[in-house]
């Protein structure tokens, strides 16, 4: 059964808060809220923890799947990791980044490199690793 988010969400307003909020405002806040987002993300990057072991080991692994999108045809969406492991493999942190197939995998790309320079200038001695499956 295909569901309309907006529904559910206008629904859990009502179950929860005791709300009415119509779908028409909930898709218009939720375009506005991606708008703004959309502008900012090139700006925006993950704060790194205080880690109490020293990072010894970075792996940056890269990976991409085709998905259909019904009048554009395939498109790529794009995901990328950034795992900080101590001295005895532990892994200490994720940073997690992903482009849906609107963005672009150039755009993606140029994203998750800077990402990744940024992480080698706080951990410029750590043993980096990359693993991708050809994306």
């Amino acid at each position: 059964m295909a569901c309309n988010p907006a529904l559910e969400v206008q629904r859990d307003f009502l179950e929860c808060q005791g709300r009415k909020i119509s779908t028409s405002f909930l898709q218009n806040l939720s375009q506005k809220v991606a708008g703004i987002a959309g502008q900012q993300e090139t700006q925006w990057h993950y704060d790194l923890p205080n880690f109490e072991q020293p990072i010894a080991s970075i792996a940056i692994s890269l990976d991409g799947t085709c998905m259909h999108m019904s009048k554009e045809g395939w498109r790529e969406a794009m995901a990328g990791t950034l795992s900080f492991y101590d001295a005895k493999g532990e892994r200490r942190h994720t940073i997690y980044l992903g482009a849906t197939p609107e963005y672009g995998k150039a755009d993606f790309l140029r994203r998750f490199t800077a990402e990744i320079e940024r992480v080698k200038t706080h951990f410029p001695d750590a043993k980096r690793v990359g693993l991708a499956d050809g994306a």
